[in-house]
């Protein structure tokens, strides 16, 4: 790596881009916003948390987990509806539609009459999901 002494500006291929990184991950502070390899930016953003403060990664590792949780709940919600025989076929895309503007709407805020309204769900259909998505 000593004799690799090109600056990012002039790497030309993912290779170059790869080895630039390899060499100066240790001082690099900011993502490139010209990155198109998805493995390569990810790599950048690794390397950026090894900057952060304590409370920095614990705050980040508490949304990482709570956005796991929420995602996971959902598939348990969209699990439970097909069990139940309501998604079938071409349905199945109308109803998980329906469930998503559902569970956007359940977080904002908005009353469950209208979220009925909106979506065309059941006020206990949205009960349930509400039961689903908040602990």
């Amino acid at each position: 790596l000593p004799k690799f002494d090109l600056e990012l500006k002039d790497c030309r291929n993912l290779t170059d881009k790869w080895i630039y990184f390899i060499k100066n991950a240790e001082n690099l502070e900011v993502t490139p916003k010209n990155l198109k390899d998805k493995g390569l930016k990810s790599a950048y953003q690794e390397a950026n948390k090894h900057l952060w403060t304590k409370e920095e990664l614990d705050a980040y590792d508490y949304v990482y987990m709570r956005s796991a949780d929420e995602e996971a709940k959902w598939l348990k919600v969209i699990r439970k509806e097909k069990e139940k025989g309501k998604i079938e076929g071409k349905s199945e895309g109308k109803l998980e539609e329906k469930l998503e503007i559902a569970k956007n709407a359940i977080l904002g805020g908005l009353p469950d009459a209208l979220i009925a309204q909106i979506t065309g769900l059941s006020l206990e259909e949205i009960k349930n999901l509400k039961e689903n998505i908040n602990p």
